[in-house]
């Protein structure tokens, strides 16, 4: 199934990646997720129990016992990228990037960083709204080769100690054509470290050439890997459009603030590489028609020693 939707995004489940508080394994007592539900309207769907989940990998249960849904306003970086791709888009890049921040502003903690071949401006999680705003306000061109993967690993590092509910928001075309690490570690990062990439697809249009599919696959899979979401636009959209982009740019919003951190209570011998599946059922234990978007990647492992969130 696609998970690439045109202005009404959706994000559904996502987990956290194994890792964030470096716990071993045999010391293993609970693992956690971090989980969004949404009805067929999109809207997100609050006052489900531990029992309303029912979590396995392979034929074997992980008993959920904690389904938490008040969180403190998660963390969000905002990446842009100006490399010369971007050059016929950046009116949409500034409307995009203006409409998040006015709209995640008293709820998400943001940051912001700028991209070309080379990290730009760095606006940290210290600096005010209206610091990130007037950085985007002054974009005026966009030039140069484009290191998205060197950017991505920036952007995770920014975040310094990892929070539950992490999350980076990129607007940008999806290629890369200068990075020194490679997509593949990129992804390993973002999933140890639990931060979830969501990602604004600012072209426009389909592949054009093998290396654009390559590029844009390969984001793809990093975005679906790290439980975020893709937000495609169609061909010819623009910063006029504003009621088009107000909606993708909440759609984004609440799925990054509205989540569950799931507690599920560790099965012995299980098996770390294997995926795991979710459901949520209903009183009588019958699936419920909602639409979920997971990280199939085993939850994050938790011990004893895990400090308390």
């Amino acid at each position: 199934m696609s998970r690439s939707l045109h202005l009404f995004p959706i994000l559904l489940l996502s987990s956290c990646g194994p890792g964030i508080f470096g716990q071993q394994i045999n010391e293993c007592r609970s693992r956690e997720a971090i989980v969004n539900v949404r009805d067929s309207g999109g809207a997100f769907v609050a006052g489900l129990l531990p029992s309303s989940f029912e979590a396995n990998v392979g034929r074997q249960p992980l008993r959920v016992i904690a389904a938490k849904s008040e969180h403190p306003g998660p963390r969000v970086i905002l990446m842009i990228d100006l490399s010369a791709s971007q050059s016929t888009r950046l009116g949409l890049t500034r409307a995009t990037g203006r409409y998040f921040v006015e709209k995640v502003s008293g709820t998400l903690r943001v940051a912001m960083i700028s991209f070309s071949d080379r990290t730009l401006e760095t606006v940290g999680f210290d600096h005010s709204t209206e610091d990130i705003l007037g950085s985007i306000s002054r974009i005026q061109k966009a030039m140069g080769r484009t290191s998205l993967y060197d950017s991505l690993v920036y952007a995770v590092n920014l975040f310094g100690q990892p929070e539950i509910g992490d999350a980076i928001f990129m607007i940008g075309d999806g290629e890369d054509s200068s990075s020194k690490s490679k997509w593949d570690a990129a992804k390993r990062l973002l999933a140890s470290r639990g931060v979830r990439l969501f990602w604004f697809d600012s072209s426009g249009r389909s592949y054009s050439t093998p290396e654009e599919r390559d590029g844009k696959d390969n984001l793809r899979n990093i975005v679906e890997s790290s439980g975020g979401l893709i937000i495609s636009t169609p061909e010819g959209t623009s910063a006029k459009d504003s009621r088009a982009l107000e909606m993708a740019v909440d759609g984004v919003y609440t799925s990054i603030r509205d989540f569950y951190t799931l507690t599920l209570e560790n099965a012995p011998g299980i098996d770390e590489r294997k995926s795991w599946s979710l459901e949520v059922l209903d009183a009588s234990g019958k699936k419920r028609d909602l639409r979920l978007l997971f990280s199939r990647s085993m939850p994050l492992c938790l011990n004893s020693a895990t400090p308390q969130r």
